[in-house]
């Protein structure tokens, strides 16, 4: 006959290994493997419950750049955002200056972070930026290209045209862009058939922006080559370091500025005395607004000053700001206000000064890439 009392007892000790046996167990797990989310494309949800195919290329300021199957690269506000999955490893930079690689899933105000099998999250209010691998290399790079003409016939025939083109490579914590900005204008005489040159100034930009914080970044490289004909220059160069700091950085609205030491070498086309070649050292400032003003357009804002001596032009500034219309896929159109003065312009070899100010207005085409 069967004890009640010891079934009772071997029950209870069995019961007590058991609990005691799961929570060892439980305090061996520091972290449970989990295996990546496997899709041959990355997709985002929006938060009208929609969802697209693509290819995530880049999050910077808040906003995603996804380059959809079907809608071409959208810019899509992180607000609007309720899901987002990546198919490869990204990179993820977070405000403290930490960056991560993994595999991300977005979820509920979660970025999950899967690498080597492992799994981390954190909030997205912690995310600086997102941009692909270092592995990846051909995906770092990003461009645009922007044509604008016209051309008229009669007692004169007149042709202007104006070209922008521009690279930007772009990682969690660099970014290095080059842009090259042209205009030239000239008219015929039907009757004389002579030639004039009315407008010939070309710009060349090349920075590299090393970010330090979400709010703070170093300027290691900013070069500058300018050449204008009409304001007596035949080639100014200029070199400067600086610091840049982000004033505002929201969802529609971003304005930073850099300030740093300058020098800077101008080559004259002619003067009336002193040498053909100025140089100096100085000051560099320089501002950029953007705002998005609606989902399909831009107004962006740029100001730049140099202070050098009076030999080499005293104050310099240029000015550019315009509006951008997304048109069908990667196409935009571009209307741009572009101004250049020069405070202290160089004598030309009659003694005459160049106009201090030269402004135009170009109207132009462009396409992202």
């Amino acid at each position: 006959m069967k004890n009640p009392l010891l079934n009772k007892s071997a029950q209870s000790i069995f019961l007590f290994l058991s609990l005691f046996s799961s929570i060892t167990l439980a305090e061996d797990v520091v972290e449970k493997p989990v295996t990546h989310y496997l899709q041959e494309h990355d997709w985002v949800q929006l938060s009208s419950g929609e969802w697209l195919q693509g290819k995530i290329i880049s999050m910077y300021y808040n906003e995603l750049e996804f380059d959809s199957d079907e809608l071409s690269i959208q810019k899509i506000d992180f607000d609007n955002i309720t899901e987002l999955r990546s198919n490869r490893e990204l990179s993820i930079r977070m405000h403290n200056g930490d960056v991560r690689e993994g595999f991300i899933i977005l979820q509920n105000g979660q970025l999950h972070i899967v690498n080597a099998g492992i799994e981390r999250s954190v909030a997205l209010d912690d995310i600086t930026s997102i941009a692909e691998s270092r592995e990846n290399e051909i995906d770092l790079w990003d461009g645009y290209a922007k044509f604008g003409a016209s051309l008229s016939r009669g007692n004169t025939s007149q042709f202007d045209y104006n070209v922008e083109v521009g690279l930007q490579r772009r990682t969690t914590t660099s970014r290095f862009q080059s842009d090259y900005t042209g205009h030239y204008s000239n008219y015929i005489d039907e009757t004389t058939e002579t030639k004039t040159v009315s407008a010939d100034n070309r710009r060349f930009t090349s920075l590299f922006d090393w970010f330090i914080s979400n709010k703070v970044f170093i300027r290691a490289l900013d070069l500058e080559i300018f050449v204008d004909p009409f304001l007596n220059i035949d080639q100014r160069t200029g070199y400067s370091v600086a610091v840049g700091y982000f004033i505002l950085d929201e969802n529609h609205t971003r304005w930073d500025v850099v300030v740093g030491p300058r020098y800077q070498s101008t080559k004259y086309v002619a003067v009336s005395q002193g040498d053909l070649t100025e140089t100096s050292p100085g000051v560099s400032f320089t501002s950029d607004y953007c705002l998005e003003v609606t989902k399909k357009v831009d107004f962006d804002m740029q100001y730049q000053l140099q202070w050098v001596n009076e030999a080499s032009g005293d104050f310099i500034h240029h000015f550019e700001a315009g509006f951008e219309v997304d048109l069908i896929g990667d196409l935009e159109l571009d209307l741009t206000f572009y101004l250049d003065r020069t405070e202290s312009p160089k004598l030309n070899e009659t003694g005459n000064p160049p106009e201090q100010n030269d402004y135009r207005l170009a109207l132009s085409l462009g396409y992202d890439f």
